[in-house]
Formats: C-alpha cells, sequence, structure tokens
C-alpha cells in the first residue's frame, strides 16, 4: 500500500518599484526616494544610464517600511548634496529578487526660469571733466545661463557695448553677475545701458537698465531771430543742459546804431520761461539793428556766453506794424459747405503769417463754428462743411502769427447761402376718416432744407369684406395722388 504526502502551494511572491519622492533645487540638498517589495528584494540606482556613483555628496540610506497599506517594503532614499546642474537628469530605481527585476524612471529637474535679481541703482550722475571708470552690474537667477549682453540706448539708436570692459562671474549655484565698467570719454557714453540674458527656459529675453547722465557745462545755440513788428522781435534756440535743470537765461542785446554800442541785460517782463525754448523781445527801437546773446545757466553752471552760436547780430526791427487784415471772398458752395478764400498778405509780411482763425455762424441764430487754418506757406481756401442746407450764414476771418502768438483784426463779414437740399418730412401729419370722407392735415418740416413750393400727396385704400357667399375678399383702392400748393395745411 503506497503512502501520500500533500503537496502545499505557496503565494507567489510579487516584486514591485516604486518611486515615492523626486524633489530637488538648485543649490540645495535633493532627495529620491523609492521603495521596493517585499523588503528582501535588492536596490540599485542607475543615473542616465550609467551605475550611479556615490560618494561625499551623494548619500543613500536604507529604511524598512509599509507603502500605503502593502507589505512591507525596502526603502532606498538618495540624497544629492549641493545640487548642481550636472545633477539633473534620469534617475532609475532597479528592484532585483532571485532572478527578475522590476524598475522605474524618474526625471530630476532642476530648472527653473530666469530673473533680474539686482542691478546698479540709477540714475548714476558723473561730470564729463572726469573721464572716470563707471562699474555697472547685474545679478541674474538663471539655470544654465548663457551669454550677457550689454546696449547703449540713445535717441540716436543701440549700439552694443560688449568686449574687454565687460565680464560675467557664477556667484552660487543660482546667480550669474555681470559686470559692465564704462570709461566716460564724451557725451556720446550718455544713455540707458542696458543688460541681456535670453533664458532657454522660459524662452524670453531677461533685461535690465540702468541710466548714466552726464553733467557738464550747458550749451546754447540761437536758431534764429526775426522781427516781427517795429518794437519785437522773435528769438528762438537750441539747449543742451547735459541732463542738469535749467534755472534761468540771461539775454543780452546791443544797439548797433548807436554811438557806444555795448551789451545790455534784458530785463522787460515777462521774463523767459526755464522751460521754453523761443521768445518774443519787447521794447525795441522802429528800424533798429540790434545784436544778441543768450546764455542759459543751470545747476551745474553757465553756458559760454562768447560762444558765437550763442550770439546772433544784425537784426532789424520793421519800419511800419505789419497789419494785415484779409480780404475773404465766397469761392463756392453746396447744399452742406461753402468754400472761403483769402487774398494773400504782402510778400514783405508773408513770413509773419501762419494761420487763419474763421468764424461762421447762421445769420438766425447766431451759433458760431470757429476753426483754425494752417497756411503752410500758401494760401489754401478753406471749406466750411456740415452746413445745413437752405440757410444764410455769415463768415469772417482774422490772420495770426505763431512768432506773437496774436492775430489781427477781423475781416468784414461776408454772407453766403448754402443751396437747398432735400425737403425733410411735413410734421404734425395727422389723419381723420369717416365712412365717406378721409381728412388729412400736416405742418411744414421742421428742417425744410429748401424752399417749399408745395406738398405732394398719395392715398392707397385697402379693404377686406366677406361677398354674398361669404367668402372673404380683399381688395385695394388707390392709389390717388394730388398736389397742393405750400399754403395749404389740409385736405
Amino acid at each position: 500500500m503506497g503512502l501520500w504526502y500533500p503537496i502545499l502551494a505557496q503565494d507567489e511572491v510579487r516584486l514591485d518599484v516604486e518611486i515615492i519622492q523626486s524633489k530637488g533645487e538648485l543649490g540645495d540638498t535633493s532627495n529620491i526616494t523609492c521603495a521596493v517589495t517585499p523588503d528582501t528584494a535588492q536596490i540599485a540606482w542607475i543615473f542616465n544610464g550609467k551605475p550611479l556613483k556615490r560618494g561625499a555628496r551623494i548619500n543613500e540610506t536604507f529604511s524598512r517600511g509599509d507603502t500605503q497599506g502593502r507589505m512591507s517594503a525596502n526603502i532606498s532614499t538618495l540624497s544629492i548634496l549641493n545640487t548642481t546642474t550636472e545633477d539633473a537628469g534620469n534617475y532609475t530605481c532597479v528592484g532585483k529578487l532571485d532572478n527578475s527585476s522590476e524598475s522605474q524612471v524618474t526625471i530630476l529637474d532642476l530648472s527653473f526660469p530666469a530673473k533680474l535679481v539686482n542691478i546698479t541703482e540709477g540714475p548714476v550722475l558723473e561730470n564729463i571733466t572726469n573721464h572716470a571708470n563707471i562699474t555697472l552690474e547685474c545679478i541674474f537667477e538663471a539655470y544654465n545661463p548663457g551669454e550677457v549682453k550689454w546696449y547703449l540706448k540713445t535717441k540716436y539708436g543701440v549700439t552694443p557695448r560688449d568686449g574687454n570692459s565687460t565680464r560675467t562671474e557664477r556667484i552660487g549655484a543660482k546667480w550669474i553677475k555681470s559686470i559692465n565698467v564704462v570709461h566716460i570719454y564724451g557725451i556720446e557714453d550718455n544713455g540707458t545701458y542696458s543688460c541681456d540674458l535670453h533664458d532657454p527656459i522660459s524662452s524670453k529675453n531677461i533685461s535690465g537698465t540702468v541710466d548714466i547722465l552726464l553733467t557738464t557745462k550747458p550749451h546754447v545755440i540761437i536758431n534764429n531771430v526775426i522781427p516781427i513788428n517795429t518794437t519785437q522781435v522773435y528769438i528762438n534756440w537750441t539747449v543742451n543742459a547735459y541732463n542738469s535743470p535749467i534755472k534761468n537765461y540771461t539775454l543780452l542785446y546791443m544797439n548797433l546804431n548807436a554811438n557806444q554800442s555795448d551789451w545790455r541785460l534784458y530785463t522787460s517782463k515777462p521774463i523767459i520761461d526755464p522751460l521754453n525754448t523761443s521768445f518774443v523781445v519787447s521794447g525795441l527801437d522802429v528800424s533798429t539793428t540790434y545784436k544778441f546773446r543768450l546764455k542759459v545757466i543751470t545747476e551745474y553752471g553757465e553756458s559760454n556766453g562768447d560762444n558765437p552760436e550763442s550770439n546772433f547780430g544784425n537784426v532789424t526791427t520793421l519800419s511800419k506794424e505789419p497789419i494785415f487784415v484779409p480780404n475773404i471772398s465766397i469761392n463756392g458752395f453746396s447744399a452742406t459747405s461753402v468754400t472761403i478764400g483769402f487774398v494773400p498778405p504782402p510778400d514783405e509780411i508773408s513770413d509773419l503769417i501762419h494761420y487763419y482763425m474763421l468764424v461762421a455762424y447762421k445769420k438766425d441764430d447766431k451759433k458760431t463754428f470757429t476753426v483754425c487754418h494752417e497756411r503752410n506757406g500758401s494760401n489754401q481756401p478753406y471749406m466750411f462743411g456740415n452746413l445745413e442746407p437752405h440757410n444764410t450764414y455769415v463768415f469772417k476771418v482774422k490772420a495770426c502769427s505763431y512768432y506773437s502768438n496774436t492775430c489781427g483784426n477781423w475781416s468784414e463779414e461776408m454772407e453766403a447761402a448754402t443751396l437747398d437740399g432735400v425737403p425733410g418730412m411735413p410734421s404734425q401729419v395727422q389723419v381723420k376718416c369717416s365712412v365717406d370722407y378721409l381728412n388729412l392735415t400736416w405742418k411744414e418740416p421742421l428742417k425744410p432744407n429748401a424752399e417749399i413750393k408745395g406738398y405732394t400727396m398719395e392715398i392707397t385704400g385697402n379693404a377686406t369684406y366677406k361677398d354674398r357667399a361669404g367668402t372673404e375678399q380683399h381688395a385695394t383702392w388707390g392709389p390717388l395722388s394730388k398736389f397742393m400748393a405750400n399754403d395749404s395745411t389740409s385736405t
């Protein structure tokens, strides 16, 4: 008789690998944790396809523990001290048990968008004559930064400012500092300096700006002096204050017709506004030749009055007042517009007349329309548009000068009537009906737009009824047209 022995089935042990933490920061400690079940399994690490090498910065610790309610696991934690960009990449946790193995990959991503952390505080004020070296710095927080480029932006454009005077250095794991030493040669070094870094992470250009404002003695150039009447001249100039606020101007003048010519200080009111670049000099003598000198005073200092560009001579006031009253004409009209023409000013004063002020108003209500019409060196007519048809308008014009900001006398008024337009609709239309008659009343249009000669009426009737057989019928009566004279308001 044979013996029977029981065979007991054992549960199959399943190998499972799970990365439960992957957290890193550049310059700090990064941790990657992997749990493998069962806890008897072995753990190995692979970095970017090669076995991971431990060292002073990379430590591995083991522990036992449960993972989300499952069986006890073997837990391995990688700790990477002072993490650098070279530590970023693929980390593979490999679990081995007997002849089987499982793995899971995680990516340690240390990248972050770049930003500007600090820049030299501006504006930087410097005297041109010192020819100093100015050190500008930009600090960026960036991951694998590229080249920092420097530019100078002025009103003339943008120019690169890289070269031997520029260097970039790393300060810590995240930051880089770019230094640009600017040697001041002259006013061409004045402007806005920018440091630019292209960030491949965000695909953006990160930049910062700082102004270098160079100061020196101001410079003024008299552009022109124009006599505008018998006692006044108009003077305009260009000034460069070199980033220093203007305090005031000093104007000197010399009478070249006098027996003893010397410079006199102009003291008449009003004084020159520091914000202006033009001025009207008053109180001069008729038909007299003068020379002018202008000096500007800033918080830095005073311009050189002996500079030829700050002097302007041989300007003679007019011998008679440039009086000009425009002669106007009606050059054309339509239902909604009137075109005004002007007789040009005499040649000797035409350069003093820059624009015309035109006024139009409806004769019956005095509501005015005022416009400014530029001469632009010519005498083009002006068209008043958006007028009402069948109305009489009154027009007048005066000539004005930008030099003195004044205008002459008004021209004589001239009337012009717009043409008839399309008549407006009759107003207050009422209809009264009875069995055998219809009464229609109306008033004239609120805006006639023309001389009303009469009214045309058209009447159409629609009837709905049932015939003897009880069938519904529709009938139309008319239309009936009738014309009535303008003095009629009913029919």
